[in-house]
């Protein structure tokens, strides 16, 4: 089964519709959807793409695994994978990077409990517990890295980069494309805050067939490897800083981390970080009006090829009177 069918039926599964909580498994998992046949069903196994298919990694293990995967990437090999992946390539690949930089710094050390909650770990996020796997993978596709820097979410997606067979090399519309997204964060008006960029950046329309929530998350990455930071917060191109120190945020109204919670567009772009790790990258300024034809075209890239395929609607009982299915059967 193809990359793009494999997206489309999990695109099916992991509606927010389908989301219910497991009683016997103490976990939310997602119902199948009649829409999904058996035969697809079994073709995704086959691909290893089943449904709610749970990894579970211990703290220690997930820490020396992210050291270890990331070491088979020099820093300009992550980079190149990074700006493949703003556009010609799955944005499965932009999580290369900031795992290369993040492992290059982040200690060694036991799970300390942060806080109120002994699952998380104060120094670098680690959360105990299950992770679906394919939910995982899906969510990398399609367009978020891992949240808050989650180690375990960068060492399955380190995983999957080590399977694919080969890594992608950017074309000249991806270098362009970096350009752009550098271009429009240092024209932003001052003081712009990143949900004001989040919509520059959309209405640019710089990454393919992406919604809104996938420019807060490449704003995001871009925070956490240091390219928007501040003196206060840096990011991990200066030094490593802890979960705990990343959730310091400046009112509990703010929804991201540090250091993009504290940064505004008054603050710039870090150019000693932007050259260290995007060293063979031209970060000079586009014209908006002379923009290149997309290479490849946005519907043949990956999410593009899913944005005109709607979700199928789901059965609506025929009376007030009809049951629902109940939970753990197919809708």
């Amino acid at each position: 089964m193809e990359l793009t069918e494999q997206l489309w039926l999990l695109k099916q599964i992991y509606s927010g519709d389908n989301r219910y909580y497991n009683s016997e498994t103490n976990r939310f998992e997602y119902r199948i959807p009649t829409a999904v046949s058996a035969e697809q069903q079994r073709a995704l196994e086959q691909a290893g793409r089943t449904p709610n298919r749970m990894c579970c990694l211990e703290h220690d293990e997930a820490i020396r695994e992210l050291r270890s995967l990331a070491d088979a990437w020099t820093l300009s090999e992550a980079a190149d994978a990074f700006i493949a992946g703003l556009w010609s390539a799955p944005f499965l690949w932009q999580c290369a990077l900031p795992a290369k930089v993040m492992a290059a710094v982040m200690p060694l050390h036991a799970h300390t409990p942060y806080g109120g909650s002994a699952d998380t770990c104060t120094v670098c996020g680690f959360r105990n517990g299950p992770v679906d796997a394919t939910l995982s993978w899906y969510r990398r596709m399609t367009g978020s890295t891992p949240l808050d820097g989650d180690p375990a979410g960068y060492v399955l997606a380190l995983r999957e980069m080590r399977d694919a067979g080969g890594r992608p090399v950017p074309t000249e519309y991806d270098r362009w494309t970096f350009r752009a997204i550098v271009t429009a964060i240092r024209q932003a008006p001052p003081k712009t805050r990143y949900s004001k960029m989040r919509e520059i950046l959309y209405k640019r329309k710089l990454l393919p067939a992406a919604d809104k929530w996938v420019y807060s998350s490449l704003l995001e990455v871009l925070a956490l490897m240091g390219i928007l930071d501040t003196k206060e917060h840096p990011g991990m191109a200066a030094r490593y800083t802890t979960y705990a120190q990343r959730d310091q945020r400046p009112s509990v109204r703010v929804e991201v981390q540090a250091p993009l919670a504290w940064w505004n567009s008054s603050a710039g772009i870090n150019a000693v970080a932007l050259n260290r790790l995007f060293s063979q990258f031209d970060t000079s300024p586009v014209d908006w009006e002379h923009r290149p034809e997309p290479m490849p075209p946005e519907a043949k890239t990956m999410v593009g090829s899913l944005k005109g395929r709607r979700l199928p609607r789901p059965r609506v009982p025929k009376s007030p009177d009809a049951e629902f299915p109940s939970a753990g059967r197919q809708i």
